[in-house]
């Protein structure tokens, strides 16, 4: 093993000069041990992770080497592998299940295309749901990608088949997040709403250009932009809500919601306002290694984690807002470079951000205890928490290699 210079954590040795280690930590309290998870996943940079225990107990990765990968968590095994013409920017993966009308949209996509005055202009033909009373009753998993050479393509699970490929644009898919049935993309120039049972772009949105990522929260859409804003729009209406300065000289590249963390986490958003104070290290786990120090910039107290969203940049800092005020509640120094990848995870009342950035480390961040530490020495290009409610196996975070 080999020792990390940042905090007295013993690891197992990696060698960091392979540029596609996908990595996992298994979280603690204070503590978090890294071993090597899967070696190699992929030839060349991991743009994107994501994590999803609940359906599919699968792990999908975007990747500059034109692939994206699907790998079973449970045996640490490759279980297909996702070919593209160009970099594999973005991934998400979208579950359906329930009712949908006569034409397959659900509720919310039959608002937002109503809203458009607009008809789908391509149908998809779904192999799996052959009549239409099994649209009435729809469960499916799809995973959604988006490339460099501007598709978006919509993969069956678990046959890892294209259902259907979209060409929205010419330049390159710069983000994906998904919204019940709705998919929405962005390019450097438009962001575009898809439903993914159609398989159409029922919308188009010019309003916000630079957009770098995206994030659903509710019936909203957040939109980070390469020059520091923060855009709120109404996902049926498709109208910008607020915009909000985000962050100062560079990209707002992450966007994480204190509301998905506490349902992958299976538990509500605590309510009672962060008391700050002094780390106790008698507080966290008794195997722990990893002294967190006090965190710099605005003090945490007097919030509570309900109806707040995270952003990161390449200003270095995390910021905590207020959904519904766009209000500014908190301010964390996390690194002296860009931010590159957050997520975060609930462990009893106290929440972990986790974040990557260009200086080659990822870091740990304790809101309520207002602490932060540097946990391991990697360029990691994206994160994701691995947590599976139902089981009583620790929650371990995956790292993709730049």
């Amino acid at each position: 093993t080999r020792r990390s210079t940042a905090t007295s954590l013993a690891v197992p040795e990696t060698d960091v000069s392979r540029t596609d280690v996908l990595t996992t930590i298994a979280a603690t309290d204070y503590f978090l041990a890294l071993r090597d998870f899967f070696a190699p996943p992929h030839t060349d940079s991991i743009r994107a992770v994501v994590a999803d225990p609940e359906y599919t107990g699968r792990i999908y990765t975007a990747s500059y080497d034109d692939t994206a990968g699907v790998w079973l968590y449970s045996s640490r095994e490759r279980a297909g592998s996702l070919p593209h013409a160009d970099w594999v920017n973005a991934i998400a993966v979208v579950h359906l299940e329930g009712p949908v009308e006569g034409d397959g949209l659900t509720a919310i996509a039959r608002r937002s295309l109503n809203a458009s005055g607009q008809r789908p202009s391509v149908r998809l033909s779904v192999p799996s749901l052959p009549s239409e009373a099994a649209r009435q009753t729809l469960s499916v998993t799809y995973v959604v990608t988006g490339s460099e050479d501007g598709h978006v393509s919509l993969w069956s699970h678990p046959a890892n088949k294209v259902v259907h490929q979209l060409t929205p644009c010419h330049g390159p898919i710069t983000a994906l997040t998904s919204s019940g049935d709705l998919v929405f993309a962005a390019s450097l120039r438009t962001t575009y709403t898809i439903s993914v049972v159609t398989g159409s772009v029922i919308r188009e949105h010019t309003d916000v250009t630079d957009v770098v990522s995206l994030l659903s929260v509710g019936g909203h859409l957040l939109i980070g932009t390469a020059d520091g804003r923060i855009v709120l729009w109404d996902i049926v209406e498709a109208i910008v809500l607020r915009e909000i300065p985000g962050h100062k000289g560079g990209a707002v590249r992450c966007l994480l919601s204190a509301s998905s963390l506490a349902t992958a986490a299976g538990q509500s958003p605590p309510l009672s306002p962060l008391t700050g104070g002094n780390f106790d290290p008698a507080a966290s786990s008794s195997s722990s290694s990893l002294q967190l120090h006090a965190s710099s910039g605005r003090s945490p107290e007097h919030y509570s984690f309900q109806h707040t969203f995270f952003s990161a940049g390449d200003d270095g800092l995390i910021k905590v807002w207020a959904l519904s005020t766009g209000t500014c509640l908190q301010v964390i120094h996390a690194h002296d470079e860009p931010v590159t990848a957050l997520c975060g995870h609930y462990r009893g009342a106290e929440l972990f951000l986790f974040t990557a950035s260009m200086d080659g480390t990822i870091a740990c961040h304790a809101l309520r205890a207002g602490r932060s530490g540097t946990i391991h020495s990697v360029l990691a290009t994206c994160m994701t928490v691995w947590h599976d409610s139902s089981s009583r196996s620790e929650p371990v975070l995956l790292a993709g290699d730049h």
